[in-house]
């Protein structure tokens, strides 16, 4: 089993757009502490997630510096939390009364956490499911191998107890409203993944075999929902979008044509010039 670190920025735009605002303190150390050489923490920090667009030529490392800290579930978490203080803090300079201390305290935890049940600990563990594929079956199993993982956690039972509270209803809730904002904040680390590949790759990179693949099945599945004045009501979301716009359009100018003839062979995920008009309705808006 080959572990991987990385160190955690935000690719996009969005890293230099919050000023710094008060929120609860997590502990966010001492609970990585804990996992970090755990069964499931050698599971997580060895899965490379958005396997299904990597070529079997393309070893880890390579798939690492394109992909960035969300190419590997443990450092994934660690980046998704990173995201979410950065939204919340936008949140909270906007309005201090779009989420109280115990919403952003819920948010964080659960961000933090959020895949422990992709670990795999035994058999029935499903790993990583990629978002769109995933059923209520998977987010069942997900939800057993995650109370596993808090149980082998070497951590005060009331801490454990309440992440296991923050984690399901901000991941599994799905009336909640933190549920809806903490889905767009997944939507923007797909995002930001994306950026990050195309940005290297406009950089000079060595490319990805599928990357026009894996680009276009992000902006399939993210853009509709982004720019959607409806799901999307937050401003710290909604800025994301806009700080990226450029590079966004540059992104489906990159993969449209090969993803396209993917979709023909049932390769990728089906949308992408429903997608496209989608968002040339929002740069006309």
């Amino acid at each position: 089993m080959q572990l991987i670190t990385v160190e955690l920025h935000v690719a996009s735009n969005y890293n230099s757009f919050v000023k710094q605002a008060k929120l609860p303190t997590i502990p966010a150390s001492e609970i990585y502490k804990a996992l970090r050489h755990t069964p499931a923490g050698k599971s997580l920090r060895a899965n490379l997630r958005y396997s299904p667009f990597r070529h079997n030529t393309e070893d880890a490392k390579h798939w690492l510096e394109m992909l960035g800290p969300s190419a590997v579930t443990y450092s994934h978490m660690k980046h998704v939390y990173k995201i979410t203080k950065k939204a919340l803090e936008l949140e909270q300079k906007i309005s201090n009364k779009r989420f109280g201390p115990i919403e952003q305290e819920t948010l964080l935890l659960a961000a933090l956490s959020h895949d422990f049940g992709e670990a795999i600990l035994d058999d029935k563990s499903v790993g990583d499911i990629p978002a769109p594929k995933k059923d209520p079956k998977h987010e069942k199993t997900e939800q057993l191998v995650f109370k596993q993982v808090l149980k082998s956690l070497k951590l005060d039972p009331k801490l454990k107890l309440k992440m296991w509270k923050c984690y399901r209803d901000v991941c599994h809730n799905k009336s909640s409203r933190l549920y809806k904002f903490f889905h767009l904040i997944e939507h923007i680390d797909y995002m930001d993944t994306g950026i990050r590949v195309c940005r290297n790759i406009s950089s000079g990179k060595n490319k990805l075999k599928q990357s026009r693949y894996l680009i276009g099945q992000i902006l399939t599945f993210s853009i509709p929902l982004l720019v959607d004045d409806k799901k999307n009501n937050y401003d710290s979301t909604r800025s994301f979008i806009v700080l990226n716009k450029e590079t966004i359009h540059e992104m489906f100018e990159y993969c449209i044509v090969e993803y396209r003839k993917a979709q023909k062979q049932n390769q990728v995920i089906l949308g992408i010039d429903s997608a496209y008009s989608t968002w040339r309705r929002f740069l006309m808006s």
